[in-house]
C-alpha cells in the first residue's frame, strides 16, 4: 500500500464521508488505494478476458451527463427495457431512470454513446463497489475526482474520447473547408464536432476530408475512380445510360423512415403479442426515428446512398424490429427517395473482413435477394432485387490511394499534414 503521507485522496471532500479526509491521512483514503490497486487488477487490465454480461456496460453520455460515468442494464431482447443509474455520489444511488422517461430509442441513445466498458455481473445494491468502479472509470477516462448531477462538486476538468477542454494543450485536428463545414447541421452537433476535432476514430473526420479533397482537386476523376472500385468489388454491378455524369455529393442528411414501411411496422406491432408494442403501434409518433445518410449522390439517373464505417459496425436491430439491422434502414430510405432514378447502396470501409456484420448482410442480400424483398414488403420486388445485385463495399484505403493520394494537392504543410492523417486513418489494420 502507498505510504498515506504521498498518497492523495481520490475522492473530493464532497465525496469523501471520514470528515479526517487531509491528502490520505483518513481509513477510507487508505481502503481506496488498496481498492484501486484490486480494480485495476480484477477489472481494467483483464477487460477483454473476463467473463461479462454484456448487458452491462458502463458508459459515458455527455448529453445525458457529461460529468461521470453511469450503470447501464438492458434486460430482454425487445429493446424497450433498460435502465441507467449514477453511483457517483458515494452512499446512495441516482436513479435508476428507465427507457420510458427518454424521448429516443435504445439505437439513439448508443449513439450519443461516448464511450463505453463491459461492466462486472455483481449486485447493483453493492453501492460502494459500483461508486469505486465509477471513481475509478472517471480518473481513468474523464480526468475526474467525483461527479454527479445533482449538486455535488463537478469535476474541473473533463476528458473524454472526442471531448476536450480549453484546459488540455492538445491541438484539434484541421477540418478543410472550414467556412463551408461552419455552415452545415453536422456542426451544430457538439459532440460529433468534438469527435471531429479530437477523435482519431471520427468516421465523420474521415468522410469530410475525402469527400473534401475528391471534390476540391480531382473533380473530373473521383466518379469514374469511385465506380471503378465498386465494379471491382462487384462485377455484376449494372449501371444506367447516363451514369458518367459527375454527382452532387451531400453529407448527414436526416431522411426518414418511408410511410410503407410505418404502416407495415405497426400492422407487424400489433400483432406481436407485446402490449408494449401494441400500445407503441398507436401511438402516432413515428416508430423508426429519422436516418442519418453519410453520404449521398445524385446526378440525372441514379442516386446513391453510402453508409461509412471506419472501425464501428452496423447496428442490427431498432427499438421495435429486433429484424432491421442499419443496412436494410438505408436501403429502404434510398429505394424511397429516388423517385424515377435508379437506387444503388455501398459502403465506405475499412475492414470487409467476415466477422464483419455489414460484409455478412451485404453479401447475403446479393447471394440471395428474395431475402432482401421479404424484409421490405412494402418495395417493388423487382426493384429491391436490382438493387440487391448492385451492392457493393469500397475500401476506404483504395479510395484515398488511388484517387486523393493521386491527386493534385497543393504542396503545403497543411495539406500534407492532412493527407498523412487521413491516410493513417484509413489505413490502420
Amino acid at each position: 500500500m502507498a505510504d498515506a503521507r504521498n498518497f492523495i485522496c481520490p475522492l473530493s471532500e464532497a465525496a469523501c464521508i471520514d470528515p479526517r479526509c487531509k491528502r490520505g491521512e483518513c481509513a477510507q483514503a487508505r481502503d481506496e488505494d488498496e481498492w484501486e490497486k484490486k480494480a485495476h487488477e480484477d477489472f481494467v487490465e483483464p477487460m477483454h478476458s473476463r467473463i461479462t454480461d454484456k448487458r452491462r456496460q458502463m458508459i459515458y453520455v455527455p448529453t445525458i451527463n457529461p460529468n461521470t460515468f453511469l450503470f447501464f442494464f438492458s434486460k430482454g431482447d425487445s429493446g424497450n427495457s433498460w435502465s441507467i443509474r449514477d453511483y457517483s455520489v458515494p452512499g446512495r444511488t441516482v436513479g435508476p431512470r428507465y427507457a420510458h422517461e427518454f424521448d429516443f430509442s435504445v439505437d439513439e441513445f448508443w449513439e450519443k454513446i461516448v464511450h463505453h466498458e463491459d461492466a462486472p455481473t455483481h449486485p447493483t445494491t453493492d453501492q460502494n463497489f459500483w461508486h469505486r468502479l465509477t471513481l475509478k472509470l472517471n480518473r481513468i477516462y474523464l480526468g475526474a475526482r467525483t461527479a454527479s448531477a445533482d449538486g455535488h462538486r463537478a469535476p474541473k476538468l473533463v476528458l473524454s474520447q472526442g471531448v476536450r477542454s480549453a484546459a488540455d494543450p492538445s491541438p484539434a485536428f484541421p477540418i478543410i473547408n472550414r467556412a463551408k463545414f461552419d455552415r452545415h447541421a453536422k456542426s451544430r452537433k457538439p459532440q460529433d464536432l468534438n469527435r471531429m476535432l479530437f477523435s482519431k476514430t471520427s468516421e465523420d473526420w474521415v468522410t469530410w476530408t475525402a469527400f473534401g479533397l475528391l471534390e476540391a482537386h480531382a473533380q473530373q476523376m473521383w466518379w469514374p475512380e469511385l465506380v471503378a472500385l465498386v465494379k471491382a468489388e462487384n462485377p455484376l454491378l449494372a449501371l444506367p445510360p447516363g451514369w458518367e455524369q459527375t454527382p452532387l455529393t451531400s453529407l448527414w442528411e436526416s431522411i426518414l423512415a418511408p410511410t410503407g414501411y410505418e404502416r407495415t411496422s405497426r400492422e407487424r406491432m400489433r400483432v406481436s403479442g407485446d402490449m408494449s408494442w401494441v400500445t407503441r403501434s398507436h401511438d402516432p409518433r413515428p416508430v423508426e426515428g429519422a436516418s442519418e445518410i453519410d453520404v449521398i449522390l445524385r446526378n440525372d439517373v441514379l442516386v446513391v446512398f453510402a453508409e461509412a464505417k471506419l472501425g464501428s459496425d452496423i447496428s442490427t436491430r431498432t427499438t421495435y424490429d429486433p429484424a432491421r439491422n442499419q443496412i436494410v434502414r438505408n436501403i429502404d430510405c434510398v429505394l424511397d427517395q429516388a423517385g424515377g432514378r435508379v437506387p444503388f447502396f455501398w459502403m465506405l470501409i475499412r475492414d470487409a473482413g467476415p466477422g464483419r456484420s455489414y460484409t455478412q448482410v451485404l453479401n447475403r442480400y446479393r447471394s440471395t435477394p428474395d431475402a432482401l424483398v421479404r424484409e421490405l414488403p412494402h418495395h417493388d420486388p423487382a426493384r429491391v432485387v436490382a438493387l440487391a445485385k448492385n451492392l457493393s463495399m469500397v475500401l476506404w484505403k483504395d479510395l484515398v490511394h488511388t484517387v486523393v493520394q493521386a491527386s493534385r494537392v497543393d504542396n503545403d504543410s497543411e495539406a500534407a499534414s492532412i493527407k498523412k492523417e487521413l491516410w493513417l486513418r484509413v489505413s490502420a489494420s
